[in-house]
C-alpha cells in the first residue's frame, strides 16, 4: 500500500504544480470544423483493444481453468481484432480525402525508419525496466540451510531479504533520485549531444541492472551497496533515456495537428514476464 499512496502523492504534486507551470493552450477558431472534431470511433476502438488484450494476456494463468477458460481466448481474439481495426480505421481517416476527422494516429509515421525503430527500442526497454522491478519485489525463492534455488532469476527484498514494505521502498528510492536528476540532465545535454549515445547509454543501463542482480551470491548477502543499489540506479537509464528522447524524436516525426497518440510499451515485458513465472510455478 506504500506504493499506491506515495504514487498518489506524487502525481498529485505534478499536477497541482502543472496547472501553474504549463502555459495555456493558444486560443482556437471554433468556427473552424476541424478544431471541433474527435475520432471517438479510433478512441473506443484502441482503449478497448487494449484493455481486452491486455487483461486476456495478465488474467490467462489466473483464471479458474487457465487458458482453457471460454473468456480467455476469445477476449485475447476481440482485442486484437479491435486493434487490427484500429489501425485500418486510422489509415481511413488519413488518407480518405472526404473525410474531415483528424485521426488519433497517423499510420503513415510508422513508415518513417527513426519512428519505428525507437518505438522497438522504447518497447524492449520498458519491458526490461517493468519486468525488472516488478520480479525485484515480487519474485519467489525456495530457501534451504546450505542453498538458494532461486525459481526466477531476480532477488525480491520482501519474499528473500524479508523486508517490509516500508524498508523496501527505502530502496527504490534510488530509483526516483536517479530517474529525476537523469530527467535533469536530458534536459541540459539533449540539444549538445547525439541522441543515439544517449538512447545506447540508456539501454546499457537497463540491461545491467537485472545482470547485477543476477550475479550477485544468495548463500551468502552481498550486501545492498555492492549489486542492488547500481542495479536499481542502473535500471531507470533506460526509461528515463529513451522515454525523454523518443518523445522528441516522436514530436520531430509529427506533423500538422499534433493529436497523434503517444505508444505505450511498458505493459508487454510485465506480461510476458508474468506469464512464464505462472508456468514455472
Amino acid at each position: 500500500e506504500v506504493f499506491f499512496y506515495l504514487s498518489a502523492g506524487l502525481s498529485a504534486l505534478v499536477a497541482i504544480s502543472g496547472y501553474f507551470v504549463v502555459n495555456s493552450d493558444p486560443a482556437r477558431n471554433h468556427e473552424d470544423k476541424e478544431n471541433r472534431t474527435v475520432d471517438w470511433i479510433g478512441a473506443f476502438m484502441i482503449s478497448s483493444g487494449l484493455l481486452l488484450f491486455t487483461f486476456s494476456l495478465a488474467d490467462g494463468e489466473g483464471a479458474y481453468n487457465g487458458w482453457a477458460t471460454p473468456y480467455i481466448p476469445v477476449l485475447l481474439i476481440v482485442g486484437l481484432a479491435l486493434i487490427v481495426g484500429f489501425w485500418f480505421w486510422e489509415r481511413h481517416l488519413e488518407f480518405s480525402a472526404a473525410n474531415s476527422t483528424i485521426p488519433l494516429m497517423k499510420t503513415s509515421l510508422w513508415h518513417k525508419g527513426k519512428f519505428t525503430i525507437m518505438q522497438l527500442i522504447a518497447t524492449f526497454a520498458w519491458s526490461a525496466f517493468a519486468s525488472f522491478l516488478f520480479f525485484a519485489t515480487n519474485s519467489k525463492f525456495d530457501v534451504n540451510e546450505t542453498l538458494i534455488k532461486t525459481k526466477l532469476v531476480l532477488a525480491s527484498y520482501q519474499t528473500y531479504r524479508m523486508l517490509s514494505p516500508v524498508q523496501t521502498m527505502l530502496r527504490f528510492l534510488t530509483c526516483a533520485i536517479v530517474g529525476i536528476a537523469i530527467n535533469v540532465v536530458v534536459a541540459i545535454i539533449s540539444s549538445r549531444m547525439n541522441a543515439h549515445y544517449l538512447i545506447v547509454i540508456g539501454a546499457l543501463g537497463t540491461s545491467l541492472a537485472p545482470l547485477l542482480f543476477a550475479v550477485q551470491s544468495y548463500s551468502s548477502y552481498d550486501g545492498y551497496w555492492a549489486f542492488e543499489f547500481p542495479a536499481m540506479a542502473l535500471s531507470v537509464f533506460g526509461a528515463d533515456f529513451i522515454f525523454s528522447l523518443g518523445e522528441f524524436i516522436h514530436l520531430l516525426q509529427s506533423t500538422l495537428s499534433g493529436r497523434e497518440i503517444f505508444p505505450r510499451e511498458g505493459s508487454i515485458g510485465i506480461m510476458y514476464v508474468s506469464r512464464v513465472a505462472a508456468t514455472d510455478e
